[in-house]
């Protein structure tokens, strides 16, 4: 496998379409779409969970493993990367980024601008369908056919990000349900989830503060996105359910819960233990201690901004909600999502924000 900021040298600048009416940028390439599937399954190890539940950071981590790729949050790779252009997790812009352009042509894929805006909708907007699908069939089959173009375009991706860094394994940190439900859809893949938790009220004191984001493209907010304590709250809740849904078809074995705090905890036996759940137990990893590790850069297409940090890292827990959190949003959060934080280990009276050692894994 390629090194993870290797420079690309002679790479071939990807040819970048026009902007159709609607503004939306048009995809070309000039390398056959339907070329002969390959001879053998394309491996995805799948990082999800809620928002703001550290997959990019565990992501960054696994992905300096020899083979391993990891390429942030996929399932925004047309709306952030190519129709915002923002920054790549090299530092450089996405059409900028030699990865990213050889990757972009080797899919051979041509995309109009109506296709383009339906891949930038539906992660979210098959967020929003997914509790009306449990009771509406032909919701259903629409929302099948969604995901199965959606799935298609995903399949060509990963293909492409294989061949183009000759990646063994492809790491996508997406945490929208309706991306790994179309995973789940799609043939010839040999997937492994990793369910990443964390203590609701860590999170929705996430969303609700003010944090500073400085990987966008031009004129973009320059803030990550907020939410309120609530809807902190409850998006955290349906987002666990509707992966728990999303995953059941899989085999028991292909799915692993982490807690966000045992890794913040115990980084290095974390990240080797998910390694051996890929089936790549003898990967080497440059930890060196338990919670020190010497980042490389990654070509990250979206993600926390945290995904731009390089060289020498300490690992550990964000836990500014135990002293910055009131009493009151504490209350609120832990009412909300009570039937869920017990499902998942965590005390309602918990001061200490971190997951019971009891439900860790499954």
């Amino acid at each position: 496998m390629r090194d993870n900021d290797e420079e690309g040298a002679g790479v071939e600048p990807y040819r970048w379409g026009y902007r159709g009416s609607d503004g939306v940028m048009a995809l070309s390439g000039d390398t056959d779409a339907n070329a002969a599937p390959r001879p053998e399954p394309l491996r995805i190890l799948s990082l999800t969970g809620g928002g703001r539940s550290g997959s990019t950071i565990l992501g960054n981590v696994l992905g300096q493993a020899s083979g391993l790729f990891h390429a942030g949050e996929v399932c925004y790779l047309w709306n952030r990367g190519v129709q915002q252009d923002a920054l790549c997790g090299c530092g450089r812009q996405f059409s900028e980024c030699p990865v990213w352009q050889e990757v972009m042509a080797t899919t051979g894929m041509d995309v109009d601008a109506a296709a383009l805006e339906r891949l930038i909708r539906f992660p979210r907007a098959g967020n929003r369908r997914l509790p009306l699908l449990m009771l509406s069939r032909r919701l259903a089959r629409r929302a099948a056919d969604a995901a199965e173009e959606y799935a298609a375009h995903l399949g060509v991706t990963y293909a492409a990000i294989s061949a183009a860094t000759g990646a063994e394994m492809i790491i996508d940190s997406s945490k929208t349900p309706s991306h790994i439900d179309a995973l789940s859809r799609m043939p010839n893949l040999d997937l492994r989830v990793v369910h990443l938790l964390r203590d609701p009220r860590a999170v929705a004191h996430s969303w609700h503060r003010r944090l500073a984001r400085d990987d966008v493209g031009a004129d973009r907010p320059r803030e990550m996105d907020r939410a309120g304590i609530a809807r902190g709250a409850l998006k955290w809740g349906f987002s666990n359910a509707f992966i728990e849904a999303a995953v059941r078809a899989l085999p028991r074995d292909r799915v692993l819960r982490i807690h966000y705090e045992e890794f913040a905890r115990h980084p290095a036996q974390v990240a080797h233990r998910v390694l051996a759940f890929a089936g790549v137990p003898d990967a080497a990893l440059p930890f060196a201690s338990e919670n020190e590790i010497d980042l490389r850069a990654t070509h990250t297409v979206w993600g926390n901004p945290n995904r731009l940090k390089t060289g020498a890292t300490r690992l550990r827990a964000d836990d500014a909600w135990r002293t910055e959190m009131s009493l009151g949003h504490r209350a609120v959060v832990t009412g909300i999502t009570l039937p869920w934080l017990l499902h998942y280990g965590y005390r309602p009276t918990s001061s200490a924000g971190g997951a019971e050692s009891r439900n860790a894994s499954a």
